[in-house]
């Protein structure tokens, strides 16, 4: 007989603690301390980048300066796909939107055709 027939409430419909199937309590709580620790770290370079930003805005660069970059070079493709993480934890992803209707605008699928043909003489194979 497969499985238990009785479960307990407790465990039916997995683990009370929130563990993963396959996952220790201790695989778990180290994926929370570096969801936690990355949290952190976004947090800081993102202060950074701010005040960089700011110090630009506040205190525009002479043009013979290069130590310190324009505003708009601190949007990097690595800076914006950590903006665009950081907002999508906070504020969930956007959905996704996907074309359903067919070209005459309907919403069916368009009707299959087969069609058998007969080969042609020149299409046997040569022995």
């Amino acid at each position: 007989m497969p499985g238990n027939p009785n479960p307990s409430p407790d465990t039916r419909f997995g683990a009370p603690n929130g563990n993963q199937p396959g996952t220790t309590s201790e695989q778990r709580r180290l994926t929370i301390e570096n969801a936690e620790l990355a949290a952190k770290i976004k947090n800081e370079i993102l202060k950074a980048k701010l005040k960089a930003v700011e110090d630009v805005r506040d205190n525009p660069p002479h043009p013979d300066d290069k130590k310190k970059k324009p505003a708009h070079e601190h949007g990097d493709a690595s800076s914006l796909n950590l903006f665009k993480q950081v907002e999508d934890r906070a504020y969930g992803a956007p959905t996704q939107s996907h074309e359903l209707t067919s070209p005459d605008g309907s919403m069916s699928s368009p009707a299959l055709q087969i069609e058998f043909v007969k080969p042609d003489q020149d299409d046997k194979p040569k022995e």
